[in-house]
């Protein structure tokens, strides 16, 4: 079985769980006690060194003899130290030197102490200043505590999963809340029905297109109105952890579920589905309910292509923090070309998906097996890539052996925009036979095979297998010689080439045939470069379209034929 090597950056995580560490009072005592055994500054006991402990271990003193000058006067004390000073080093000579100033651990307590050298003049709580010292002449140290800086002054906060709460503006949720309790009143029981909560909506200032899930969630089990009690447990509730759109978002459409703190694909149902209901760009697809299934499918696809980074079909705050999807959603409200959106929203691309799986779909049981696929794109794709699309490594809901419509939406923009980081991932899966995370000279050369016998069928001369890896090699330019990484396909600007070199046949063989004037032509328009998969469902849409167009003229036709007959 394929092992799951396709994972995101371990790194960052890393460093980020590190630091959240620093940041624990108890890693602070741990580091001040590593420190002060460093140093030298830790209590030593009667048999390690000759002193004589005398008192409890936050009070008393240590006694040690001192050496006496020649007139019989104790010798001054060496000056202060800092805390990174450490005891006398041998190569020097001499016992170790005790400094004045600086913080200890005490071993019982754990609490930090400022020491002070025999000698030193100190205060007491009246002011009055006292000398640390016997008659006896022997010095003596005395450890008192002193007050110790929080972990929250050492190291401020730096991790805010669910946002960072802005300061300043303390009464904001409470004009919030007068607001929507003013919009409450104007309904029999401060109940307001789903087809008037966008006035909710407006108030809280959340795009239009949130407010079904977070009626949902505000309604319970009635789903037909949302009292006033109730929204302000709900808000409060969401409100008091979340500080930033992205986890309210993932809050609201999980139902503020405390089990997990990410969104699967079913979460996206019920907002996919208002927007078929009350976009105007979507007007005509209403007539149509049995393809508003199809389209809410592609919908929560295309999202989960592009936002969803780890392979699991979960999205977490931080994954839309990082994505254009919220935005989008916001801007759909101001903007009625659905087609403007050809990220995640655009019908002409439900269009163009739905067609392409429904010229394979032979049958139509919504399934595609293995001779469906391997007619996609004029036999494009070879016989051993088709046995790894449909063996489990890439399609996460379909039954074995079969491609969903689900699964058919990644595949599709996969294999026609070749350049995207989920595309590369996809692919690289495919090529990654033993599932090892490296393509080897073994996997390239077993998928070439098919390439290599095609091309002898069209008597088209290709290079052998061993000139074939040599060069793309060189055109990847790997870190290491003998095997491919993920990282070395993302940083190359020919992994597309690479890619079809393996798995499509009739780009490969296109991209061959190209001119050096086609290569650099430039398609942008209006200041914005279209991605592949634009370009080719923009293009397939208008073909799909001529040919419908094309078929209803015949249709038309026909009847004034058969009268002329007559």
């Amino acid at each position: 079985m394929a092992v799951d090597v396709i994972s995101p950056d371990a790194r960052k995580k890393v460093d980020e769980l590190f630091l959240y560490w620093l940041s624990e009072p108890s890693t602070h005592e741990l580091l001040r006690h590593e420190v002060a055994k460093v140093c030298g500054l830790q209590q030593q006991t009667a048999s390690d060194h000759p002193l004589l402990i005398n008192g409890s271990s936050t009070g008393g003193s240590l006694q040690f003899p001192r050496p006496a000058s020649p007139t019989g006067r104790a010798i001054t004390p060496p000056p202060p130290a800092p805390l990174s000073a450490s005891l006398g080093s041998p190569s020097r000579g001499g016992s170790p030197k005790l400094y004045r100033g600086g913080l200890g651990i005490n071993k019982q307590t754990g609490t930090a102490t400022q020491r002070h050298l025999v000698g030193e003049e100190t205060t007491d709580g009246g002011g009055e200043m006292k000398t640390n010292g016997e008659a006896s002449g022997v010095p003596m140290i005395s450890i008192t505590p002193v007050p110790t800086a929080s972990p929250s002054e050492l190291i401020p906060r730096f991790y805010f999963p669910n946002g960072k709460k802005e300061e300043g503006d303390e009464g904001a949720i409470e004009r919030v809340m007068v607001t929507v309790g003013k919009i409450f009143e104007r309904y029999p029981r401060q109940e307001v029905p789903k087809k008037d909560f966008h006035l909710i909506i407006k108030a809280l200032k959340l795009p239009y297109y949130w407010k079904v899930p977070l009626f949902k969630m505000i309604a319970g089990k009635s789903k037909k109105y949302a009292t006033l009690a109730s929204f302000k447990k709900t808000w409060l509730n969401i409100t008091d952890v979340c500080y930033d759109d992205a986890s309210k978002f993932v809050s609201i459409l999980s139902c503020n579920d405390p089990d997990r703190n990410y969104l699967v694909p079913e979460d996206f149902e019920p907002l996919i589905r208002d927007i078929v209901d009350c976009h105007p760009g979507l007007e005509f697809l209403r007539a149509a309910p049995e393809f508003h299934l199809r389209y809410i499918e592609t919908v929560i696809g295309r999202i989960f292509y592009s936002v969803d980074k780890t392979w699991r079909r979960r999205i977490y705050a931080q994954d839309l923090r990082n994505s254009c999807f919220l935005q989008s959603l916001s801007q759909l409200e101001d903007e009625d070309d659905i087609n403007k959106f050809t990220s995640f929203f655009s019908y002409e691309h439900f269009y163009v998906i739905y067609c392409k799986f429904w010229e394979l779909d032979t049958d139509h049981d919504l399934l595609i097996d293995r001779q469906d696929l391997i007619k996609h794109s004029d036999h494009a794709l070879t016989s051993k890539v088709v046995d790894r699309l449909l063996s489990g490594v890439v399609t996460n809901s379909s039954p074995a052996g079969k491609m969903s419509y689900k699964d058919f939406v990644w595949f599709l923009i996969s294999e026609e925009d070749k350049t995207s980081n989920r595309s590369i991932e996809y692919w690289f899966r495919v090529l990654d036979k033993d599932g090892d995370g490296f393509l080897s000279l073994y996997e390239l050369e077993y998928f070439y095979e098919d390439i290599l016998l095609r091309l002898e069928e069209m008597n088209i001369e290709s290079l052998s297998v061993r000139d074939t890896i040599c060069h793309v090699l060189d055109m990847i330019n790997p870190k290491h010689q003998r095997f491919i990484t993920l990282k070395d396909l993302k940083s190359s600007q020919l992994t597309s080439l690479f890619l079809n070199t393996f798995i499509n046949l009739e780009k490969y063989m296109d991209y061959e045939q190209r001119d050096a004037i086609s290569m650099n032509q430039d398609d942008e328009e209006d200041g914005h470069m279209p991605t592949n998969w634009e370009k080719y469902a923009s293009e397939q849409y208008e073909l799909l379209v001529a040919e419908e167009q094309f078929e209803d003229g015949d249709e038309e036709e026909e009847p004034m034929e058969e009268n002329d007959v007559y």
